[in-house]
């Protein structure tokens, strides 16, 4: 049985049977996407890392962690985008309290002044590891951080400082390379043909993530099968996804909503937020990428999901079991809160049924409604989700004829902001 499934029993015959009719083509261009047929498939390099790079890549952090002498106790991810929402999607995830993992923290993500004093306040009574992650070592979110987090490491450890620090960057080229190679700082490589959004599982993500003690291997495992067992048990499922996608589009759909049922998702919401966005959102076209957690906001944003504008495509994302989530609702003699209907029920059960009333009442509010299915919520099925993801926005970008790979819009504010600031050359 497969780990994810797709189910469609909410979503309109007319949706459905405009899918269907692009089924074909659908399944024909992502076999084509997964051999590197088609246009831009210099950036394609994340659909056969497992083949090419992830054993070498995984055991020289491995070999790194192994011999690494300086005692630390909690991680610093400095990055923006791709460079860090797919380390914190998993790493919340995927935490449990069943795994001794360390605290990852992370900079680099915004330019927020009171943020960064409270970084370094917190830094103040540990001794962390400080993980830069950029291609270029330019970009000006994650630069200041960095210099921020270098001044707090030279202050504390003097000559030592340069022990803390692991860079992920591009294998030859940039500043970021460039001062590791000077300072003599441990680097790991940013695969040139993979772009951030589709880097998780390479060194940008693990490098991190395996610092922090997360197994690689359940990762590794994870996306390895995903890929050996595409044709059998995921081509359905991501073909399903991304052509109901298209014909809600079509159809004059402009919101996908992704609505997760657990807060240690939030960050999942992100970073598929990033990777939609960034990938079809060019040319005027794509589905604007949204999200909100139920039942959360459903205090919030509930209304205008039930009886707002009918312009909305909501995908639910569901986990069938979560290992280690067994807390009941105690009785309580006395009580006036008319829940005692609640006693002894698992939270999990009644989270459940919150999220399932919620799919029967938008959809009978006229909301196209999507569930994506994941059997568990461990390193495991994640990793396999955020390959089903990738491989679906990749399909869908395709689908509506733009480059799931660049993201030129991205520069407009920073030439602006360059501008403002008055950087040389702007």
């Amino acid at each position: 049985m497969a780990a994810i499934k797709v189910k469609t029993n909410l979503v309109s015959k007319n949706i459905l049977d405009y899918s269907n009719e692009k089924r074909d083509e659908a399944k024909n261009k992502v076999q084509e996407i997964l051999r590197k047929q088609v246009n831009f498939n210099e950036w394609l390099g994340w659909v056969d890392y497992h083949k090419t790079k992830m054993a070498a890549d995984y055991s020289d952090l491995q070999k790194f962690k192994s011999n690494l002498s300086v005692f630390y106790d909690c991680v610093v991810v400095v990055g923006i985008g791709g460079s860090y929402l797919g380390t914190r999607c998993l790493d919340e995830v995927c935490h449990s309290s069943a795994v001794e993992t360390l605290p990852v923290v992370y900079a680099g993500h915004h330019l927020c002044a009171q943020s960064h004093l409270e970084l370094l306040e917190t830094l103040k009574d540990k001794q962390p590891l400080v993980v830069v992650i950029s291609k270029s070592g330019t970009t000006t979110e994650p630069g200041v951080a960095f210099r921020i987090l270098r001044s707090y490491l030279d202050q504390k450890y003097g000559d030592l400082a340069n022990q803390r620090i692991i860079a992920v960057t591009d294998e030859n080229e940039g500043a970021l390379i460039g001062q590791a190679r000077e300072e003599n700082w441990k680097s790991f490589v940013i695969p040139s043909n993979i772009g951030g959004r589709y880097s998780v599982f390479t060194p940008v993500g693990m490098v991190p993530l395996s610092l922090a003690g997360y197994d690689l291997d359940e990762f590794k495992k994870g996306v390895l099968d995903f890929y050996q067992n595409f044709d059998q048990q995921f081509m359905d499922e991501v073909v399903r996804y991304a052509t109901i996608r298209y014909a809600a589009y079509q159809q004059g759909k402009k919101i996908e909503i992704l609505s997760v049922s657990t807060p240690k998702a939030a960050y999942l919401a992100e970073w598929w937020k990033q990777l939609f966005g960034e990938s079809e959102g060019k040319e005027g076209k794509g589905l604007f990428p949204a999200s909100v957690t139920t039942t959360t906001d459903l205090h919030s944003m509930g209304q205008y999901l039930q009886q707002g504008p009918r312009h909305i495509l909501e995908t639910f994302l569901t986990f069938s079991q979560c290992s280690g989530s067994s807390l009941k609702v105690p009785n309580i003699k006395d009580s006036k809160d008319n829940l005692d209907y609640l006693v002894e029920h698992e939270m999990e059960y009644i989270n459940k049924v919150a999220t399932q009333a919620t799919m029967e009442a938008h959809s009978k509010g006229e909301v196209e409604c999507i569930e994506v299915s994941v059997s568990d919520r461990n390193p495991y099925t994640t990793a396999q989700l955020l390959c089903f993801f990738k491989v679906s926005c990749a399909l869908s970008a395709y689908l509506i004829n733009v480059n799931p790979f660049d993201q030129p819009g991205v520069e407009d504010y920073k030439v602006q902001m360059f501008k403002m600031l008055k950087k040389p050359g702007y």
